[in-house]
């Protein structure tokens, strides 16, 4: 992406003989530049106010409130499950590699977030299993594989 584009060549100027008329810069080429470069700043800033609609999914990320224990469902992907009672289980089969559910534990006691026959969790140092989270913890849980997952965040233990 070219948003700029240089109308005079100082460099040049530089490589001409002290006392040449040519390397003498003028006022109207510092303001042309100027010009050009404020321009481009415009068409830049243009670009990443306009972005298409379709991105604007980006910006959030929905939620579902759970009030029991719940088992993670494909159309979770891409949200957060807010659970303020019972544990989160991970499904086997149902994630594909990429997809990610964030969980809060929206409590004051701990939730634990557990793989179900034949899912594996990893967490940090090769540690595989369930793991649980500390009151008003934070964690995403990413599909890295089949029926293999990253769990990760804040408040895990």
């Amino acid at each position: 992406m070219s948003f700029y584009n240089k109308s005079t060549n100082f460099a040049v100027k530089d490589s001409l003989t002290t006392g040449d008329p040519n390397k003498i810069v003028s006022g109207v080429e510092i303001d042309t530049e100027f010009t050009n470069i404020s321009s481009a700043f415009s068409s830049v800033d243009s670009e990443f106010t306009n972005l298409n609609p379709q991105f604007d999914e980006l910006k959030t990320v929905p939620g579902n409130t759970k009030s029991s224990a719940y088992t993670l469902q494909a159309s979770d992907t891409g949200e957060h499950i807010s659970i303020s009672t019972g544990d989160v289980t991970v499904p086997s089969g149902i994630f594909s590699t990429g997809d990610i559910v964030v969980i809060y534990n929206n409590s004051s006691d701990t939730r634990d977030v557990i793989p179900s026959s034949g899912v594996t969790m990893h967490w940090v140092d090769g540690v595989t299993g369930p793991r649980t989270l500390l009151q008003r913890a934070l964690v995403s849980v990413l599909c890295v594989g089949s029926n293999t997952f990253v769990i990760t965040g804040q408040g895990v233990t």
